[in-house]
């Protein structure tokens, strides 16, 4: 059981690594000429990093409280590759709402 959630936290990793660099990149795009009201990659791309910094630290702490509760089992693995797994899920859902209009989900 631990080698499948292994392999399902690889993917789901590697999917989000290539879904923020993909979107960080979006965001470093030089925008539209002045007098446009959208956010420019002056202010898109460095806000993005720092909130990215953000949800990671937040992340691993979360992991790490939800492993230490099961450190006296087998499960303990597991239950971390979960969490990351399930953290990483629901903050790609998070990103694709978040820059919908960017990524022309429309």
């Amino acid at each position: 059981m631990n080698g499948c959630v292994a392999h399902e936290n690889d993917i789901t990793t590697a999917n989000y690594q290539a879904f923020t660099t993909a979107l960080r990149s979006l965001l470093a795009l030089p925008g539209p000429p002045a007098p446009s009201p959208q956010a420019t990659p002056a202010s898109s791309a460095p806000a993005f990093d720092a909130a990215e910094s953000t949800w990671q630290a937040s992340t691993k702490t979360e992991c790490d409280a939800e492993q230490v509760k099961w450190s006296d089992g087998n499960i303990v693995n597991f239950m971390g590759s979960e969490c990351t797994i399930r953290q990483s899920r629901a903050r790609l859902r998070e990103l694709a709402e978040v820059y919908r209009n960017n990524l022309h989900l429309d």
